[in-house]
């Protein structure tokens, strides 16, 4: 620690030492970001949602943080095979004051010059957080910010609801209902039901929670979690009726009941710290799911 104090205050004595040339490297540099990104034909990224409210929010954050500027997308349009769509996706401009940073955090290098670094020179920051993006040479149209919204309306009175198991905050909520003694359903095979927002598709691993199979005392506790998860930003579907138009219906064995567990972690003499970190961190702030040590 003190090692690390006498470090941190030379540093700062350094700086202030050379602050003229410090600033002007900074201008420099910025300068000549600029007329970079002018001299390039990418206009653009373009990132989607991937029909995860939260996950986007969590990216557009730290966006944010770095003072990245990015606008709703406002038309339409295909790359390949993924479709963007207004209220789903997000525009970057490349030209813009932190273009430089901006490239390292969307470009996608597969090759290093130099092949001796600490860990990674930068992470593809669409990728990290799983969402569909691409670049683009033209500048699409783009609305005011908005905060990001799943906007889906919660039937109180509806037998069932539904939730995509690829949201970011879907174990958490999970994990909430077990604690509660809500019992809750997962699909195993990808079915089409009717839904308050239509028909809609699942995949396999969405959670089903059915309000006829719980305890009439837990009914009131469910609603508010789930009601609390859409305002969240959880897309939360209302289910019309048990039976399915596509695939098994919600009754059937195809829609085992979740069993509640209880992880162990093991640390210590024999084990790797940052496996064991990086798995207490999940488990404690991700899942919010105790676990034994």
């Amino acid at each position: 620690m003190a090692n690390q104090l006498r470090m941190s205050l030379s540093t700062l004595r350094g700086a202030w030492a050379l602050r003229e040339e410090l600033s002007d490297y900074q201008t420099g540099f910025y300068q000549a970001q600029s007329v970079k990104a002018g001299n390039r034909n990418l206009q653009a990224w373009v990132v989607g949602d991937d029909a995860d409210p939260a996950r986007a929010q969590a990216f557009l954050e730290v966006l944010g943080l770095h003072h990245i500027e990015y606008q709703p997308l406002d038309e339409t349009f295909r790359s390949g095979e993924e479709t963007f769509e207004p209220g789903h996706a997000w525009v970057i401009p490349a030209r813009q004051r932190q273009s430089g940073l901006l490239e390292a955090l969307m470009e996608q290098r597969t090759e290093f010059q130099d092949q001796t670094f600490y860990d990674v020179s930068a992470w593809t920051l669409p990728l990290a957080y799983n969402l569909p993006f691409t670049t683009l040479n033209r500048t699409p149209a783009t609305q005011k910010a908005h905060p990001v919204s799943s906007a889906i309306p919660l039937d109180q009175d509806a037998p069932a609801w539904a939730v995509r198991w690829n949201q970011l905050n879907a174990p958490a909520l999970l994990q909430k209902l077990l604690d509660s003694g809500v019992k809750v359903r997962t699909s195993i095979k990808p079915f089409s039901i009717h839904t308050a927002n239509g028909i809609q598709a699942f995949s396999s691993g969405t959670l089903v929670i059915q309000a006829g199979i719980q305890e009439d005392e837990t009914i009131p506790d469910i609603l508010d979690t789930l009601d609390q998860a859409a305002h969240s930003g959880l897309a939360v579907y209302a289910i019309g009726s048990t039976m399915t138009s596509i695939g098994p219906d919600l009754g059937s064995n195809h829609f085992p009941i979740i069993e509640p567990v209880k992880p162990l972690l093991i640390g210590g003499e024999g084990t790797s710290s940052y496996g064991a970190g990086e798995t207490w961190y999940l488990l404690d702030q991700r899942l919010e799911l105790p676990a034994r040590l």
